[in-house]
């Protein structure tokens, strides 16, 4: 990739995504690749180092295996194999890396790194544009496009480019699930699959796209459709923590969500952890669809 200009690095990166050498047995395919290059694109977003323990890695890629992948969740293996792809490398004490990945104990002990190349890392590191592409490529060539809000959160991903030096906190999740039990704070929705939550999502308040933090205050547990109603001011939650249902919703179920109107939403077991008043009065002003319909 040396010596050429960067429209075409950035197509030579997208041609190299669209090739992974990806285990394959029938209409089954292991995501463990793309994951770990999603994983290393938010870790360059969030300015880190390129090259990155296999220890610390290895927690995080497994965590979204778990999620997203009905077999065991190796995480040494797209470690040490993503380098086949050209975009990859490993370092570690040993001066002769083998063919076959070293076990477990031998990435720790060695101190094994990975990272994109410094090529790659730097064309990525220098332009957010040239990564989100990158990120939406990997997104769109091996996962369907209903995971992709949840991939994107589960990693602390960011697609917008305009956010500056701004890096989202991929601990805003699992913070705001946690103090509200992993359950939707309006519904109580909390299923579960092979012990993972799904369709369950950490919801900003104060949209963080409009410099809103990554807070538990700013945060509200809600499924998936509660969170998309909250986004587009169907919803939203008063001063006293009640649910407020837009007047302009219409249809056949609608009625659904107009049942909502001024119950309690579940709260946190903290009253520190509660919804900040500052960011439910901005979600009020600048997102909400008035009128509400009337109480019951």
């Amino acid at each position: 990739m040396s010596n050429i200009d960067t429209k075409t690095s950035i197509q030579d990166l997208k041609d190299r995504i669209t090739s992974l050498k990806i285990w394959k047995k029938g209409n089954r395919r292991a995501p463990h690749k793309p994951l770990l290059v999603l994983l290393a694109l938010a870790n360059i977003q969030q300015g880190r180092e390129r090259m990155i323990l296999y220890e610390e890695l290895e927690g995080p890629l497994k965590g979204l295996l778990r999620v997203f992948h009905n077999k065991k969740e190796n995480a040494s293996y797209p470690f040490y194999y993503l380098q086949n792809d050209q975009i990859w490398e490993v370092s570690s004490k040993e001066t002769r890396h083998g063919k076959s990945v070293p076990n477990i104990s031998a990435l720790i002990s060695n101190e094994y790194k990975g990272g994109f190349t410094e090529e790659v890392y730097e064309l990525l590191k220098n332009d957010d544009s040239f990564l989100v592409q990158l990120a939406q490529h990997t997104l769109d060539h091996h996962f369907p496009e209903g995971l992709h809000p949840e991939i994107l959160d589960l990693i602390g991903l960011s697609m917008d480019t305009k956010s500056g030096d701004r890096n989202r906190d991929r601990n805003f999740r699992d913070e705001v699930l946690n103090a509200y039990g992993w359950k939707c704070s309006i519904c109580a929705f909390d299923m579960g699959l092979g012990g993972q939550n799904f369709g369950l999502e950490a919801a900003h308040i104060h949209w963080w796209c409009y410099n809103g933090p990554d807070e538990v205050t700013n945060g509200l547990a809600l499924c998936a459709n509660h969170h998309k109603a909250l986004d587009r001011g169907a919803i939203t939650v008063s001063e006293d923590y009640n649910v407020v249902v837009s007047g302009q919703l219409h249809g056949l179920q609608s009625h659904h969500m107009g049942n909502l109107n001024g119950t309690q939403i579940y709260l946190p077991h903290s009253s520190s952890m509660y919804p900040s008043e500052k960011r439910l009065r901005w979600h009020r002003k600048n997102v909400f669809k008035e009128p509400a319909v009337e109480m019951p």
